[in-house]
């Protein structure tokens, strides 16, 4: 009795001291999208706060403390020094992920970068693929379709260089702008590129395109299109696995994936996240030294790589994977 007592002590204080470690969690409440008679959980992030050593913290007391006292090890939240290091050059300032309605949002110093967008049928789809897949999680298909009622969050911060200055924490930034993409496809004809790619594979793990194998066009392009190639042992496992179909569609929203003609969450581009990733310090560095053997400078690859964005963004993109057994497969 007096052991489970100390333990809920030492849990009840942990859990406090995360409490104290919280903060605004980006995003609108979850108040706003359900009724008072509806379940759903809307909590402020968590905050875990890394040194300059890698170690982290919430609430100020270290997380290897907060571990001691729970009976728990959690030396595997410490992040190599190097690696807190290098966020803090590129000014890297904090990364937030956030869960909420509509999916799950990653924020790198308050601007949105590629996320998952998702609704009740891609979550469904979500877990049937999984249990298609002979992964065993209980209750996975209820447990899913209630993460849309869950408003959850964490936020990562690391250590900000001298005289740089402080990106408010829990706040959606404004996103970058890039070049409008209806001028774009105006510019190129007037209508958006379109690209249908139906790849089939035969029992011997053989596919073709457009009826050549993928010795032909690899012969036909030099690309090295046979890395494709499945054997004969990977076709018996995908057709026990249940799968047939596979595409993976681009869309000005983003990129969807599907299996067995499931929708599942969209991975979103569509209000700015790749032009904000375009903008980060980090990748403003790596244009910059990818430009010079060019004789281009970062700017300037920036710029043209911008200007491109919204062409691939409008563009209709189907990449159609048909294994044996589906309407098209051999």
């Amino acid at each position: 009795m007096r052991r489970r007592l100390t333990f809920g002590v030492a849990l009840l204080l942990v859990s406090l001291l995360v409490l104290a470690g919280c903060a605004p969690r980006a995003g609108t409440s979850l108040s706003e999208s359900f009724e008072s008679d509806e379940l759903y959980v809307d909590l402020p992030a968590i905050v875990i706060d890394f040194d300059d050593a890698g170690q982290a913290s919430l609430g100020g007391v270290g997380v290897a403390n907060l571990g001691a006292v729970a009976g728990i090890d959690l030396s595997a939240l410490a992040l190599p020094a190097e690696t807190v290091n290098f966020f803090t050059l590129e000014n890297i300032q904090h990364i937030q992920v956030v869960t909420g309605p509509d999916g799950l949002t990653i924020l790198v110093n308050g601007l949105k970068v590629p996320s998952l967008t998702w609704d009740e049928g891609s979550l469904v789809a979500t877990a049937d693929t999984v249990r298609s897949l002979g992964i065993a999680l209980p209750v996975l298909d209820r447990i899913l379709p209630l993460v849309q009622q869950f408003g959850l969050g964490i936020s990562l911060t690391f250590p900000v260089a001298d005289g740089t200055e402080a990106i408010a924490l829990g706040q959606v930034a404004e996103s970058a702008s890039g070049a409008d993409a209806d001028a774009i496809v105006e510019a190129v004809g007037g209508a958006a590129p379109r690209i249908n790619l139906p790849v089939v594979y035969d029992e011997q793990g053989n596919f073709t395109v457009g009826d050549l194998t993928g010795a032909e066009w690899v012969a036909l392009t030099g690309v090295p299109f046979d890395l494709l190639q499945f054997t004969p042992d990977q076709i018996v496992a995908i057709g026990e696995a249940g799968l047939t179909t596979m595409a993976l569609e681009t869309t000005p929203a983003g990129l969807v994936i599907s299996v067995n003609d499931q929708a599942l969450p969209t991975l979103s581009w569509g209000e700015g996240e790749l032009q904000n990733v375009l903008s980060l310090p980090v990748v403003q560095g790596l244009l910059s030294g990818a430009g010079g053997p060019l004789g281009m400078d970062a700017a300037t690859v920036s710029a043209a790589i911008a200007n491109l964005l919204p062409v691939i963004q409008a563009s209709d993109v189907n990449l159609s994977i048909f294994f044996p057994g589906s309407e098209m497969g051999n």
